[in-house]
């Protein structure tokens, strides 16, 4: 059996029209604002259409725990997909965008194996959390004369469950005024530490680590695809990329397709393992 935590959560209803509604087994007046438990309307059919009508026709603002249900979307809101099968719905606004020097501003690649943590992480996020977890992107750039050995890069950070995670990045050796980035596909709340590879290059060039497009889940997916999305209010053209928990530990990731840029807003619904 698959079920959503329900406890404590919270749906607001607020009345846009100008007469008295019936929703979820309250009456809303005009203009006014109810609350009612998610487990209460959770199961029940008549509620579940109820609240679907006015929501679609415009009648009623939807919130859960405090963020807004867009019109027309309050089907994905935790429903029974069938029998004690449950879906996820996960709600971000204003999605920050990528950061590509979030975790560290750029510095010359050390002569020597050195493992960077806690003030060494002097970027907008560096050791802090990132809400929600995102992937990590280390950038390599040379200038003229300058070089990158490359090496491998080793990331330890937490995941959404604060439990440790370690991910390898292979830096790419390249010449003069080129780059190389390289993304990780696992999700972190917390960068821990960045271990960097020696580089005997003689003229070294710079990196930076920062966070990119992906989205760490909240819920495990091992299997399956998204149910449903939305970006702004709209289902987009062209589908999500979602790597399963197999791969992306511990829960899979989402990335996308128009990417975060501290104003897009982004619904998806998904049935977790």
């Amino acid at each position: 059996m698959i079920t959503s935590t329900l406890e404590g959560r919270l749906l607001t209803l607020v009345n846009r029209t100008s007469r008295s509604l019936g929703a979820a087994g309250k009456v809303i007046p005009p203009g006014g604002k109810r609350e009612v438990q998610l487990s209460v309307v959770q199961g029940n059919g008549h509620y579940m259409d109820e609240l679907n009508a006015h929501a679609e026709g415009g009648r009623l603002s939807i919130a859960l725990d405090g963020s807004p249900l867009f019109q027309a979307q309050s089907a994905v809101l935790d429903a029974p997909i069938g029998g004690d099968l449950q879906a996820t719905r996960e709600v971000w606004n204003d999605l920050e965008a990528a950061d590509d020097d979030a975790i560290k501003t750029t510095f010359t690649a050390p002569a020597a194996d050195t493992t960077y943590s806690g003030s060494d992480l002097d970027g907008a996020v560096g050791p802090g959390e990132m809400v929600p977890p995102r992937n990590i992107v280390i950038t390599g750039t040379t200038g003229v004369g300058e070089a990158l050995d490359g090496g491998t890069a080793v990331v330890i950070g937490e995941d959404v469950d604060g439990t440790l995670r370690t991910e390898n990045f292979t830096l790419g050796a390249i010449g003069a005024s080129s780059s190389d980035v390289q993304t990780g596909v696992i999700a972190f709340k917390r960068v821990v530490s960045v271990t960097m590879p020696a580089d005997a290059s003689g003229s070294p060039g710079d990196y930076e680590i920062g966070f990119g497009t992906k989205i760490g889940l909240s819920r495990k997916l091992e299997q399956g695809a998204l149910l449903k999305e939305f970006t702004n209010n709209a289902v987009p053209g062209t589908a999500a990329t979602v790597v399963l928990s197999g791969t992306s530990a511990p829960n899979g990731t989402v990335e996308f397709n128009t990417a975060p840029n501290g104003t897009n807003d982004y619904i998806l619904a998904y049935v977790p393992d």
